[in-house]
């Protein structure tokens, strides 16, 4: 909040002026109030008409500046929130693969961050901090107003506000432990839907199905569980704080009156101490709510930042030691060929992938066959970073652990298309550099076939109105487009028809890259006259055998 505070300066600065104004004529109604009391006992010569009159007309700018701080701290929160947002993005653009932010890890981490985990923190963290701050002006305010009214309350009441103040501080270790209770069932909840949402077309079993129905009902009682917990802590906490409120206002009634009795105070003295103690125990009654909103959220917040944070672990590829020991020979075999050792590809505690070992030459062009769910997707995504993976990739000679971002080096190419919002000039050519150069790079007029003549004549198309298998070729067209000595192909010739697939498969596997890997089902050509050298037959999430192409 400190880093948001000072990005935004004059935006807390007139919040901080409001707050102060609304604060200072609320306090004020405590002497409208006496002065009415006073005027009815006789106490002072001004009319009771007057007087009420005079306070109605007070209200005016009491609640436009209530109606002015509500809308402030509004949209401080929203501003925190857009800010938050705008980091989310700036480091998802900044991060490398495999992503070095943890948030960023998957689509749907992304997802999660830019529209659940920033909102919540937004309207709970960053709402209650700055109702926190004039929930403390109503505080202040109440005591210099005790003062006025009779100092001699002034040390009662300090010392029971402080007192009261303090209490919540009492339960911040419980409220804390349930709070990250709550988020450990949460994000176990989210994992098993997520994994059920995206794994729903492989459920064919009415065992599995109930399985899968099992796990989800079971994470949503431990949320519940979770949740039901921390209100309990929560509601424990508010009604100590109220009650003590309480006390506060009883017990300065009490010894009013009997001040009163000795003359040492005026009815309309004791009515306003009553008005401001309301005020003082307002704000304790309120911090037990709002500082356990600040626990969670500062909580949440703090995930999130240590998610976008860099990851303390990652490195540069690094060139394998073991190599720079071998003979001079062995070495530049080495730095002609891609090697997997051990490698495996994880989702959380399931094994998607395990146990694949093999050795390829500089130029190898793999086709990955094997029966749906086999783990071929999975090997893909463990190979760019995408997917939790174990084991050592050795790339020409240079090691790539699971650490290690490989953004520059490896390019996976998706199955499902991804395209820009904008026009189809926009996507062609993203850096606005001029589309004659993009579709000068090679393969480019192949991939996009009749495209071409379409971004000749009408750049400005909206992309959503290309079809299905134009919006691929757009797709897998810019992905051919950026660096990476690996290529990695995922179903990229979907929705194509058998020319056009055989065409696109063709240019790909010839770009001028080390290696190549692709997923394809339902081959236009036979694999040699596409281009491929090898087939990686994978089932059951093993190698099954790796072989020349025949």
């Amino acid at each position: 909040m400190r880093l948001f505070v000072r990005h935004y300066p004059g935006r807390v600065a007139v919040y901080l002026v409001v707050a102060l104004i609304s604060v200072t004529l609320e306090t004020g109604v405590a002497f409208i109030l006496a002065a009415l009391a006073n005027s009815v006992t006789g106490g002072n010569g001004h009319s009771p008409i007057k007087l009420a009159a005079f306070g109605l007309v007070y209200l005016i700018p009491l609640a436009l500046f209530d109606w002015l701080r509500a809308v402030t701290v509004t949209r401080l929160q929203t501003r925190f929130t857009a800010a938050l947002r705008g980091e989310i993005v700036d480091s998802a653009l900044a991060s490398t693969l495999p992503r070095d932010r943890a948030i960023v890890a998957t689509g749907e981490g992304l997802q999660g961050a830019l529209i659940n985990d920033a909102k919540m923190i937004g309207e709970d963290y960053a709402y209650a901090f700055f109702f926190m701050i004039e929930q403390a002006m109503l505080l202040v305010a109440g005591l210099i107003g005790t003062a006025v009214i009779n100092p001699v309350f002034i040390p009662i009441v300090l010392v029971l506000s402080i007192f009261g103040m303090l209490l919540p501080k009492c339960v911040e270790k419980p409220l804390t432990a349930v709070q990250k209770r709550v988020a450990d069932a949460n994000n176990t909840y989210l994992d098993r839907v997520t994994l059920v949402s995206s794994g729903l077309e492989s459920l064919l079993s009415i065992r599995r199905t109930r399985r899968v129905q099992h796990v989800v009902k079971e994470s949503i009682a431990d949320l519940e569980a979770a949740e039901n917990s921390r209100f309990a802590t929560r509601n424990f906490m508010w009604t100590l704080t109220w009650v003590f409120g309480l006390v506060i206002i009883i017990g300065v009634w009490g010894i009013g009156a009997k001040l009163a009795a000795l003359g040492w105070i005026s009815i309309g003295g004791i009515v306003a101490l009553a008005q401001l103690m309301t005020q003082v125990a307002g704000p304790l009654q309120s911090a037990a709510e709002q500082y356990s909103q600040i626990i969670a959220g500062r909580q949440q917040y703090r995930e999130l930042k240590q998610k976008l944070a860099p990851s303390s672990d990652t490195q540069e590829i690094s060139e394998d030691p073991r190599v720079a020991d071998d003979n001079a020979d062995e070495r530049g075999a080495r730095d002609n060929e891609l090697r997997l050792d051990d490698f495996s590809v994880h989702a959380d505690e399931h094994a998607l992938l395990e146990d694949v070992s093999l050795t390829l030459p500089r130029g190898a062009r793999v086709l990955i066959s094997g029966p749906s769910g086999a783990g071929k997707t999975s090997l893909l995504r463990g190979l760019a970073g995408l997917q939790t993976s174990a084991g050592t990739i050795t790339l020409n000679g240079a090691t790539i652990t699971p650490a290690t971002p490989r953004e520059q080096h490896v390019r996976l190419i998706t199955q499902r298309p991804v395209v820009i919002p904008g026009s189809l000039a926009d996507n062609i050519d993203p850096d606005m550099t001029g589309t004659q150069g993009e579709l000068a790079r090679t393969g480019h007029r192949d991939v996009l076939g009749p495209l071409v003549d379409r971004l000749n004549d009408n750049p400005a198309q909206p992309i959503d109105k290309l079809s299905g298998g134009e919006t691929r070729r757009v797709h897998v067209a810019t992905g051919l487009a950026a660096p990476g000595e690996v290529l990695l192909l995922d179903e990229i010739t979907t929705g194509l028809d058998t020319p056009s697939a055989a065409r696109v498969l063709q240019t790909a596997l010839s770009m001028n890259r080390d290696y190549v890997f692709a997923v394809a089902h339902d081959l236009p050509l036979p694999p040699r006259e596409l281009g491929f050298t090898h087939i990686l037959e994978i089932r059951d999430g093993r190698m099954a055998r790796l072989s020349d192409v025949a």
